[in-house]
């Protein structure tokens, strides 16, 4: 999804809808994480645009994009900042709640700023268990991004009640809405 003509005072966020096409992440119940990714994404980028902010997509539909091709696309835009959108998942079946990952070897971005208000700010609108902000990031998004930048694993698609809410049309606004205060 390109962006609009716009003037360049205008900022512009770069939302990476995690996973697509033959790569689904991961699958709990029938639940496939991209689908999960992909609706976050979307309500994430109307709410900003709402906003007036300028919004670039990884991808709008469900495609598969290299994650080399991610970065690329969000350093040609020149994006202000970079936000990658993911579901979690773990063999301890009660482990549960949202984690934002940085790369905090990176000394010129200020990723672990945008980590921490956007795991903050998507608690408070969630009532989601802020488990912890992750400096220890090794993922080519968060590593190769010229503009600060953060991913966040929204819950746990293993744990049965938070998958519920995951899939929830409701939980699913208030997820978008905590990214975007963020």
């Amino acid at each position: 999804e390109e962006p609009e003509e716009t003037p360049k005072n205008k900022p512009v966020i770069f939302i990476d809808a995690g996973h697509g096409g033959n790569d689904g992440g991961c699958v709990e119940d029938g639940i496939i994480e991209k689908d999960i990714n992909l609706t976050i994404a979307r309500l994430v980028r109307d709410k900003l645009k709402e906003l007036d902010y300028q919004v670039v997509m990884s991808r709008s539909v469900d495609r598969y994009v290299a994650k080399e091709d991610r970065v690329r696309k969000a350093n040609e835009v020149q994006a202000d900042i970079y936000v990658s959108i993911h579901q979690n998942s773990s063999d301890e079946r009660s482990v549960n709640g949202m984690e934002v990952w940085y790369d905090g070897t990176d000394t010129q971005r200020d990723s672990r700023r945008l980590a921490l208000v956007i795991s903050q700010q998507t608690a408070k609108s969630t009532g989601a268990v802020e488990r912890m902000v992750r400096g220890d990031a090794d993922f080519h998004v968060t590593g190769s991004t010229q503009m600060p930048a953060c991913l966040v694993e929204t819950g746990f698609l293993s744990n049965r009640e938070e998958r519920a809410r995951l899939v929830s049309p409701d939980y699913q606004e208030q997820i978008a809405s905590g990214i975007v205060q963020g």
